[in-house]
């Protein structure tokens, strides 16, 4: 028969920590919120600076690069983006393979697409091909008529103008949607910062803010 103390020791022993229910919101507000603010951008730095963490700069990016790969294994941040990716997904009816192609259409569009270049090096914006991919990429389209000289030397002019949307903003979304920047998530980090996030996985001025 066990004594009083060796059932207590027991039940020490076996008992589970209840985790947090990766489709529930999270026991702790701040984890909570931190989730919530990173789909807005999925920016791990600002989402920190968002919930109001004390610190900032390069600890700031490290204390945020450690709740996102929860590197204690108990804050269920990671379960908790993936549900709320899936929430807003069903929302919305979008599935995460369209995401990735519509970015995919901006981050690898060329202005080659959208102009001609006469034998005389003149180049002149040309859609009479435009494809719906290839429109994908435009965030505006301007056509301006007038009339340029004035009676026989009088002429209509038609101006064309486009702008695409930012290949740069859509290359870095893209590559956080496919994890490009997760094989190592110390690049935005300092050495200093990153030699201590590695020896003792508590970054200066952070810790008191988890």
């Amino acid at each position: 028969m066990l004594s009083v103390r060796e059932v207590r020791r027991f039940c020490i022993l076996v008992r589970p920590l209840p985790p947090d229910s990766p489709t529930g919101p999270l026991s702790n507000a701040r984890h909570e919120r931190f989730a919530q603010e990173y789909l807005v951008d999925l920016d791990a730095g600002a989402a920190y600076a968002r919930v109001g963490y004390k610190a900032t700069g390069a600890a700031a990016q490290a204390a945020a690069s450690r709740l996102l790969r929860d590197v204690k294994g108990n804050n269920g941040i990671p379960e908790r983006i993936a549900a709320l990716k899936q929430e807003r997904a069903k929302k919305l009816a979008v599935t995460q393979e369209e995401v990735v192609a519509e970015l995919v259409k901006v981050a690898f569009a060329n202005m080659a697409d959208f102009i001609e270049v006469s034998p005389e090096g003149d180049a002149y914006i040309d859609l009479s091909g435009l494809t719906r991919e290839q429109a994908a990429a435009l965030s505006e389209v301007t056509v301006e008529d007038y009339v340029d000289g004035r009676g026989d030397n009088a002429r209509d002019v038609r101006k064309v103008k486009i702008k695409l949307h930012s290949k740069l903003n859509a290359l870095e979304s893209l590559a956080k949607h496919l994890g490009v920047y997760e094989a190592d998530n110390a690049q935005k980090v300092p050495a200093a910062v990153a030699w201590h996030v590695v020896h003792t996985d508590t970054p200066p001025n952070a810790l008191a803010d988890e």
